[in-house]
Order: structure tokens, then sequence, then C-alpha cells
């Protein structure tokens, strides 16, 4: 899909920056597969610190915008952080 529409990653950063603007969500994520592993990004408004998040998953970032990859499918993947991500609530 990005390469049809000529996007860039930074395109998608826009994209995790809008969902955490989302009346009611304290934190984003966006998850971008890219051949065996799967890039995230997190977003966070006030209650959650997402470096503590990425860090945990061999990431980093600021307590309000962080990031990591993980080996792994999406499904595993997605599973994996949002779990790690409701129990930091």
């Amino acid at each position: 899909m990005m390469k049809g529409t000529s996007a860039s990653s930074e395109d998608l950063t826009g994209i995790v920056d809008h969902l955490r603007s989302v009346k009611g969500a304290e934190v984003a994520i966006l998850f971008r597969e890219e051949g065996e592993k799967v890039k995230v990004n997190f977003r966070s408004k006030e209650k959650i610190n997402v470096s503590k998040i990425a860090k945990s998953l061999g990431g980093g970032g600021h307590i309000r915008a962080a990031g990591c990859i993980i080996a792994g499918k999406l499904h595993d993947v997605k599973k994996k952080v949002i779990d790690k991500v409701l129990r930091s609530i």
C-alpha cells in the first residue's frame, strides 16, 4: 500500500500522532510489517510512559513518543505489545 501511494515512513508518524489525539485515547500504537519484523510506534497523552514499554521490548524513545522493532509475525507482535500496554495502565 505504501509503494502504491509513494508514502514514506515519515508519513506514518502523522498517523500515530493523529490517533493519539482521539478523545478518550491514552495510547496510540502503529504497527508496520517490514519483512520478518514489525516496527511499532507508540504515542501517549499523560498517564503512560511509552518509553518504558518500548525499552522493555528492545526499543527506546521519549516518555510520550517511542518505538521498537520486534522480530515475528504481525499477529503475535500485536498481542505481545497490546498485553504489555494494558499491564502498564
